[in-house]
């Protein structure tokens, strides 16, 4: 069960507002250790471990 706040309210491991991450156009895909990509129709999903 989530921690919940003095609110009610879950609380959450980052403070808002939290900016969103906003999308770059590159002409190749990162090689980083650790990135894993999922071809989605509309584009590709990152995961980051």
């Amino acid at each position: 069960m989530p921690a919940l706040a003095d609110n009610g309210l879950m609380r959450l491991p980052f403070d808002l507002p939290l900016q969103p991450m906003l999308a770059k156009a590159v002409t190749e895909v990162p090689t980083a250790a650790g990135l894993t990509y999922e071809p989605k129709w509309d584009g590709f999903r990152v995961f980051c471990t």
